[in-house]
């Protein structure tokens, strides 16, 4: 399969990768945006209101079919799993005086493991929704 190249792709493909992954009642609008160093796109998830934006970056459409797959259901499954990072005030952790306490370091730990299993997962649900093709 050729990589996707435009957004209406993108979107089509999500709302497959959606129905896997339990989010079909949720509002998901993807946005194309311009370039992020850090990343190809990026999920800003609403748990309390089922809904979030996914920004895809230009550089997105360079990569191959089988990482933009992995990628559009790596985001999704921020929605699922990004409320855990809510749980802590990011106002008091990240403000200077503050900067090495435990509950910053806690919290650092949680988007670690939060974006290893989100990976993780991204794989093989992208697996299993291939084989149903």
């Amino acid at each position: 399969m050729k990589p996707f190249t435009n957004i209406k792709q993108v979107e089509k493909y999500a709302e497959i990768a959606k129905k896997a992954v339990g989010l079909s009642h949720w509002d998901i609008k993807f946005h194309e945006e311009g370039y992020n160093e850090s990343a190809v796109a990026e999920c800003r998830p609403e748990y309390k209101y089922q809904k979030a934006n996914i920004d895809i970056f230009k550089h997105f459409y360079d990569c191959e079919i089988e990482y933009q797959e992995i990628t559009i259901i790596h985001e999704l499954l921020h929605c699922q799993t990004n409320f855990w990072k809510d749980v802590f005030d990011v106002n008091f952790i990240e403000h200077p005086d503050y900067a090495d306490n435990q509950m910053a370091t806690i919290k650092n730990m949680i988007i670690v493991r939060e974006e290893t299993s989100v990976e993780l997962m991204a794989r093989g649900i992208q697996k299993l929704i291939n084989q149903l093709k």
